[in-house]
């Protein structure tokens, strides 16, 4: 709290209640968050667990991020599929050329009836 701040609104000290659920825990770190600009704050007590959930091998999959393909996906009982990234590259280049054109039919003070006919293009 800043000095300002204890002036301004006559406040010494700031207490805080420990959550009792948290008493048997050995707290390693302590992290207050403001939000809405400091008029709230979050706290987030961070402590060591020493049991460890088992990971189960039903329903698990990878999945790798590309360009053209969007997405290699592999299950757990291997399982594996490509999602093809090609219609939404020719989707967004459509739209860039979409932009630009909107833009000088804007500087030109033109009517822009070229939207709806490229949205028509589009597929579902």
């Amino acid at each position: 709290m800043s000095h300002e701040f204890a002036k301004t609104h006559d406040i010494k000290s700031i207490q805080i209640p420990f959550p009792e659920r948290l008493a048997d825990r050995k707290i390693k770190e302590v992290r207050v968050l403001p939000n809405y600009d400091g008029t709230y704050f979050k706290i987030q007590y961070c402590y060591e667990t020493t049991t460890k959930e088992p990971a189960s091998n039903n329903g698990i999959m990878g999945i790798d991020i590309g360009v053209d393909n969007l997405a290699s996906c592999i299950t757990d009982n291997g399982t594996s599929f490509l999602m093809d990234g090609r219609k939404l590259k020719w989707v967004f280049k459509i739209l860039g050329g979409f932009c630009k054109k909107k833009g000088v039919c804007k500087k030109k003070n033109k009517d822009f009836s070229l939207f709806t006919e490229i949205l028509q293009e589009l597929p579902e």
